[in-house]
């Protein structure tokens, strides 16, 4: 759980992010970067560890790295200049309520999992199969039959496209 202070310092710095980002991200409202950017200190406060850092440091960092993703994905998306009169430029304004409903879907759907499965799938960001089961103690065919699990969860919300 997030402390009061930590809450207030995530809010205070998504918002003056949000701004800053809002200037060179056209296609998204102010609104919606700054609630991105909260929606990744909550989802993302779970790996939080008091050894490591301080919250605010922690949550500074989230919101950078979130940042930095949107930033990446706006370039990414933007249209070439064509020098034909007729073409207007569009913003791809639907991209990014399909992104930020994507987003929650997914986040929806790994809250639904038990604790111990999102840990191993935030295990299984960074290392591979058969170090997630040796380091949960479990057999490599244990770990997997669990994983059976999350691309079921994935499927009963239409998010099986997305699973790599």
């Amino acid at each position: 759980m997030i402390d009061p202070a930590t809450l207030k310092f995530a809010r205070r710095l998504a918002r003056i992010k949000a701004r800053q980002l809002g200037r060179l991200i056209r296609t998204c409202s102010r609104e919606d970067l700054e609630q991105e950017l909260m929606l990744e200190v909550v989802i993302g406060w779970e790996r939080f560890d008091p050894a490591r850092g301080k919250p605010a440091a922690f949550v500074e960092h989230l919101i950078q790295q979130k940042a930095w993703k949107l930033r990446r994905a706006e370039g990414s998306q933007r249209p070439t200049r064509s020098f034909d009169a007729d073409h207007h430029d569009k913003p791809a304004v639907d991209d990014d309520f399909r992104h930020i409903a994507l987003r929650i879907d997914v986040d929806v759907a790994v809250t639904n999992l038990p604790p111990d499965l999102r840990k191993a799938c935030d295990q299984l960001r960074r290392d591979s199969v058969s170090s997630v089961a040796r380091s949960r103690g479990v057999p490599r065919s244990t770990l997997d039959s669990s994983l059976k699990r999350v691309r079921e969860t994935f499927r009963r919300a239409d998010l099986d496209q997305y699973l790599s």
